[in-house]
């Protein structure tokens, strides 16, 4: 498992005798470490055979934050609500949130999300002058409304120096 420190990957492995372990040897065991709730996570499962991976937390009931790095920096985040969005409600391109649109995808910030018809990485801009999403490679015009699951997680590439704040609003009452 895979969990963003905002600056490198930490990485921990199940320990069958100990239970969850970062890789690096010198923090040992890690059983109460925290996901917050603006973190994303990637499982990598190197075995053929399913699991169930089980994680305990509180539902969000306040609107929550994700700072975003610039510098060509690819930020990891997720929702942090038990309820979908998409790319054009998101909040994603409101004003301070360090985001930048552009009329290009290599002038403007990216959003990769995975899809898994695919197997791969999908690549979005905002294209400024349009008010669109566009998904790039194969460049498919206008996609607003694009999902952005309770489950998953995204990159997103800043690449204006600087950082900024994503305010996410409460998608449900609660």
């Amino acid at each position: 498992m895979y969990v963003w420190n905002g600056s490198t990957f930490l990485q921990f492995y199940p320990n069958s005798s100990s239970g969850w372990v970062e890789q690096n040897p010198n923090n040992g065991v890690q059983e109460n470490f925290a996901i917050l709730p603006d973190e994303a996570l990637y499982i990598f499962r190197k075995s053929a055979t399913p699991t169930n991976t089980l994680l305990v937390g509180e539902v969000r009931v306040t609107n929550t934050t994700t700072v975003l790095t610039g510098g060509q920096t690819f930020n990891m985040a997720c929702l942090s609500y038990p309820a979908g969005s998409t790319l054009d409600t998101c909040g994603l391109t409101n004003s301070g949130t360090g985001f930048h649109g552009g009329t290009k995808v290599g002038t403007a910030d990216n959003v990769f999300l995975w899809d898994n018809g695919s197997q791969s990485w999908f690549q979005y801009f905002f294209n400024s002058s349009s008010g669109h999403w566009i998904l790039q490679n194969p460049n498919l015009g206008a996609t607003n409304g694009v999902p952005l699951p309770a489950n998953g997680g995204m990159y997103i590439l800043c690449k204006q120096a600087g950082s900024g704040l994503w305010n996410k609003a409460l998608p449900y009452s609660p």
